[in-house]
């Protein structure tokens, strides 16, 4: 059995995102022309782990271990965000 404190690193990235919108029950591509947008987050994020386990040895070459690690982290928030310019036409 054992514990401790944890600090875990995690990363967000969003490749190649176009906006779109229902406006008036149209699915208008907001971005325009724009090209697609990338995003990327990464921060460091603090958490604790509990593991337990047991190991049984068959022989001194042959042995068995099974374990289970449970790790928990601070909730991770991150927003992204883009100008962008566009006059869709809903004739």
């Amino acid at each position: 059995m054992g514990g401790g404190p944890t600090a875990s690193r995690n990363t967000s990235r969003l490749n190649g995102v176009v906006g779109f919108a229902d406006i008036l029950g149209q699915t208008v591509s907001i971005t325009g022309t724009t090209a697609p947008e990338n995003f990327s987050n990464s921060q460091w994020v603090a958490g604790g782990a509990a593991v337990v386990g047991v190991t049984y040895f068959f022989n001194s070459s042959w042995f068995l271990d099974v374990s289970y690690t449970l790790g928990l982290t601070a909730t991770q928030s991150v927003s992204f965000s883009a100008p962008f310019a566009n006059t869709p036409s809903l004739g």
